[in-house]
């Protein structure tokens, strides 16, 4: 199906891309739109195929500190038919598709035991310590599975930036997103909320946008 939406061109290539890549990292400030994008994708894709997609993060206590209330939101906001949301996982009766939600952290066996994964999203990816990469990693194993990393890099030594950009360069997408990337999709607090911190806060006008 086909949703009324301009997809920024940061992100074309996770929509159309040009080669079967392994990972795709999009970096860049809190507005930069990447979880609302990315989650816009995935939910697409899933309405049209049978997928199973895991939502990580490094720490995830409950399912409020996962990404399922903004897939739930993206699900009424375009109208995407067939979706069954539980308190847990979020599923489409017509494709079969199903998303779940899992912390990295201390969940070693879980992730593990979490078989035919199509797509793995990892949020906050700057938080995500190399050991849960270790193990994440070979779990998404099913053939043409990928992983998408988002991320507000806080350093050149976070341990995902490390993974994707040096030890797979040859298999992953890279792109740096910016609120000006993505201004059709921000709203208008956040337009003006960006504009002051331009004026007050310059330092933090640069990482955050």
């Amino acid at each position: 199906m086909e949703i009324d939406i301009d997809i920024p061109e940061p992100f074309k290539e996770l929509f159309q891309p040009s080669q079967q890549w392994r990972h795709y990292l999009y970096h860049g400030g809190r507005s930069s739109a990447k979880s609302t994008t990315v989650g816009i994708f995935l939910l697409v894709s899933a309405t049209n195929r049978k997928l199973r997609i895991m939502c990580c993060r490094e720490v995830q206590k409950s399912i409020k500190e996962s990404v399922h209330r903004l897939l739930s939101d993206l699900i009424s906001k375009y109208n995407l038919p067939g979706w069954e949301i539980t308190t847990e996982t979020i599923r489409n009766r017509k494709t079969g598709s199903e998303v779940l939600f899992k912390g990295l952290h201390g969940n070693e066996q879980d992730v593990k035991s979490t078989e035919g994964v199509d797509i793995c999203w990892i949020e906050e990816a700057q938080s995500v310590s190399m050991q849960s990469i270790q193990v994440l990693n070979p779990t998404i194993r099913k053939e043409g599975s990928f992983l998408i990393w988002t991320m507000n890099r806080l350093t050149e030594e976070d341990p995902a930036w490390i993974w994707v950009t040096q030890q797979n360069a040859s298999r992953a997408y890279v792109k740096q997103v910016s609120s000006t990337d993505v201004e059709k999709l921000l709203s208008p607090e956040i337009i003006q909320d960006r504009e002051d911190m331009k004026e007050s806060n310059p330092e933090l006008y640069e990482h955050e946008s």
